[in-house]
């Protein structure tokens, strides 16, 4: 099971990776489509010559496992970091508010210099 505040990073992603590759085709007319084959840099027409690479299941499910294993990853690191520079600044001002405080041997000197 994923930790809740991964879940939600992980659906986050999920959805907009699903925009993107489920987004509607937008409609042209005939006049504004593009060619159907176009040209590569040798001058060859790459239309419908060459199929698509194949893929199977597996291979797109390994695919996928690793994305998220590497965006789970990225997360863990970036909140290492975050963890790293909070502690970095506590410790700073913990040695700022040291020096701001007068020493104790000089308070104590000042109490008993004060007639009462």
């Amino acid at each position: 099971r994923l930790p809740a505040g991964v879940k939600g990073e992980v659906g986050k992603m999920a959805k907009r990776q699903h925009g993107k590759l489920c987004s509607a085709p937008t409609r042209r007319s005939a006049r504004n489509r593009p060619q159907e084959e176009s040209m590569d840099i040798a001058g060859q027409s790459s239309g419908d010559e060459e199929a698509p690479e194949e893929v199977t299941f597996e291979e797109s499910k390994a695919a996928a496992a690793q994305s998220l294993k590497d965006s789970l990853e990225a997360i863990r690191r970036n909140k290492e970091h975050v963890k790293k520079i909070r502690r970095e600044r506590q410790e700073m001002f913990k040695e700022q508010k040291k020096r701001k405080l007068l020493p104790e041997d000089l308070l104590e000197e000042i109490d008993s210099s004060i007639p009462g």
